[in-house]
């Protein structure tokens, strides 16, 4: 099936996961063979270390969303609603509400960054591209789903998710 509620998208090809993707209602682009989710219109993408991905995800699955005040993490979206995480190498790319970038006019070719202690998150905007599956990442490597997106699609609020994030940075030193 091209689109498996809670798996996330199991298509065989880029012309199949094009369909898929439009139906989500997000803009998708054939960047010679490899599909790139455009983002800016339904959906903007945070840019993280791997490492510091793989906490973040494992936080906001253990809270379940709800507030942890022991580690002072945020209260998120329940994870079966809005966590969707694209793993690209050595980058992980968290999928967000659109139209919350706090940069009036982000350049594109170069995505807008936060910096924390010499190590960057990169909000990826205003047509800013990101591979998504079936693709290969900028070094070869297949890009997957860290944590598909859920059956129904209800992303999350990227200003609360950074703070998510930040914390996560800092637990593994950016990387």
């Amino acid at each position: 099936a091209p689109w498996q509620p809670g798996r996330g998208l199991g298509a065989g090809s880029v012309a199949e996961a094009l369909r898929v993707y439009k139906g989500l209602g997000w803009q998708v682009a054939d960047a010679q063979g490899r599909v790139e989710l455009v983002c800016g219109t339904s959906v903007e993408a945070l840019e993280v270390p791997r490492a510091a991905g793989m906490v973040a995800v494992r936080w906001w699955l253990h809270t379940g969303g709800v507030p942890d005040q022991i580690r002072g993490l945020p209260g998120l979206p329940g994870p079966g609603d809005a966590l969707a995480v694209v793993a690209a190498g050595d980058r992980w790319f968290f999928l967000v509400q659109a139209g919350a970038c706090p940069w009036a006019a982000p350049d594109t070719a170069d995505p807008p960054a936060a910096g924390l202690d010499g190590v960057v998150v990169r909000w990826h905007a205003v047509g800013s591209r990101i591979p998504v599956p079936p693709s290969r990442d900028r070094e070869g490597l297949e890009v997957e789903w860290a944590h598909p997106p859920p059956a129904r699609v209800r992303l999350a609020d990227p200003v609360i998710l950074l703070d998510l994030l930040a914390r996560a940075l800092l637990l593994t030193g950016g990387g």
